[in-house]
């Protein structure tokens, strides 16, 4: 296929949009890259290449059968950031100030008390940089955590007080503050 081909394929089955956010991959590389390597240039790179970078690189490899999995499948095991929160996600509160809980929320000592180890934890703050800190060290614990990219903050508010962010609206009492409201 040429590219124009896997790009009508992609739109055909749905990934357009999560694939069209990748970088090319020629922009991975620094300068010119090489189409066309000796293989004694090829062995003496990989000849320099510790082996348990390989070794993990392969062993953290997933499949996915673009025919039956959902982009959210996808997405969930590839980043810690989600501009969308996950059906059935537990939602989780970490702001400094909750003097407005968001709505359908439990803090943080609630996760840490019932450890939900199987359910999927979308972590929010107000600009998204604590929530983003916090899912990396659950991750390390064994949660599946995510941090919702931008945090409240990012939910742009309308005249009336209400703004939608994928299936949340944000709710809000003012322009300043924002509060999710399960559909």
């Amino acid at each position: 296929m040429d590219k124009e081909e896997v790009i009508e394929y992609s739109r055909r089955i749905g990934l357009y949009e999560y694939s069209s956010r990748v970088f090319e991959a020629c922009a991975i590389a620094p300068t010119r890259a090489v189409t066309a390597a000796s293989p004694e240039e090829t062995s003496r790179y990989l000849s320099s290449v510790d082996a348990s970078v390989i070794e993990k690189a392969v062993n953290s490899a997933r499949v996915y059968d673009v025919l039956s999995a959902s982009p959210e499948d996808v997405v969930l095991a590839s980043s810690i950031e989600l501009d969308f929160i996950p059906e059935n996600a537990v939602m989780v509160d970490v702001r400094r100030d909750r003097s407005q809980p968001l709505l359908s929320s439990i803090p943080l000592s609630e996760v840490e008390r019932e450890k939900p180890r199987d359910k999927v934890i979308v972590l929010v703050c107000e600009t998204g940089s604590l929530s983003h800190l916090t899912a990396r060290e659950l991750r390390e614990l064994g949660y599946k955590a995510f941090s919702l990219r931008g945090g409240v903050k990012s939910a742009r508010c309308s005249a009336h007080g209400v703004a939608s962010r994928n299936n949340y609206s944000f709710a809000t009492s003012s322009a300043s503050s924002c509060r999710l409201v399960p559909p």
